[in-house]
């Protein structure tokens, strides 16, 4: 999914189709204007990467909210920044940009950590307008792991160019890798009732939450994580709107 701002009549607007659902966002930003450009730019590759990683917020309150003040750096502190990298290489500048956001330690140890060690390895270090390294490090990774670090490499550099540490972004000229989509085989009826007889067997406990699992299509995390608000007896429906994802700390709820 390739999601880009578009010119409203001169404004900015973000618009895109996901699921099935059309979401628009109208930051009253001007088109014309170069630092609102890139500002939406950075919220279109957070959508994209939520949508990769699985953890797209359907409210949209994360990238609105996001939207103009999603840096952390303020005009004075990022000039002082500028003035202590004077020769920026691009672990530098990735350092940098990770402290700017407000994401939590297991989204830096999952997500951000493994880019940072394959930018170490590269020797010598990488510059700020130099992409060609990616490709060869990125020889051997799946399509979908290359895609979600160009992503964040993207999105890094739109960062450094906002705060005058680099003049271009190299990576937008790199393509997305084509992600093979394997074909899925469900589980046959007969499979389905060997399953959960299985467990009325052993753990009859969760026969029902299993037998759900398999009626409704949804993830582990999506039926732990199902509250009462989102039950509706009368019309016998139930929305799937939270999750309840294992981290390295323990569980913790994403609605």
């Amino acid at each position: 999914m390739d999601i880009t701002p578009i010119n409203n009549n001169g404004s900015i607007r973000i618009r895109f189709k996901f699921e099935g659902t059309r979401y628009n966002i109208n930051p009253r930003a001007k088109y014309s204007n170069p630092i609102d450009i890139a500002r939406a730019k950075l919220v279109c590759s957070k959508i994209e990467l939520d949508i990769l990683l699985r953890n797209f917020d359907t409210s949209l309150k994360r990238y609105t909210e996001d939207y103009p003040h999603h840096e952390t750096l303020t005009e004075k502190t990022t000039q002082d920044v500028i003035k202590k990298v004077k020769t920026s290489t691009l672990i530098e500048v990735w350092d940098l940009w990770v402290d700017s956001l407000n994401i939590s330690e297991d989204t830096k140890l999952n997500h951000y950590r493994p880019v940072r060690r394959m930018i170490v390895k590269v020797k010598p270090q990488p510059s700020l307008d130099c992409s060609k390294w990616l490709l060869k490090s990125s020889e051997s990774h799946k399509p979908s792991t290359y895609n979600v670090r160009l992503r964040l490499l993207r999105s890094c550099l739109v960062w450094a160019m906002k705060q005058g540490l680099a003049t271009v972004n190299p990576y937008l000229d790199l393509k997305k890798r084509k992600i093979e989509r394997s074909q899925i085989k469900p589980f046959t009826v007969e499979e389905m009732k060997t399953i959960i007889n299985g467990f009325e067997e052993n753990k009859p406990v969760y026969k029902y939450f299993v037998t759900f699992l398999f009626l409704t299509g949804c993830r582990p995390s999506e039926g732990i994580g199902i509250q009462w608000k989102r039950i509706d007896f009368d019309r016998g429906e139930i929305t799937i709107a939270d999750s309840l994802p294992q981290t390295r700390t323990g569980i913790a709820i994403a609605s």
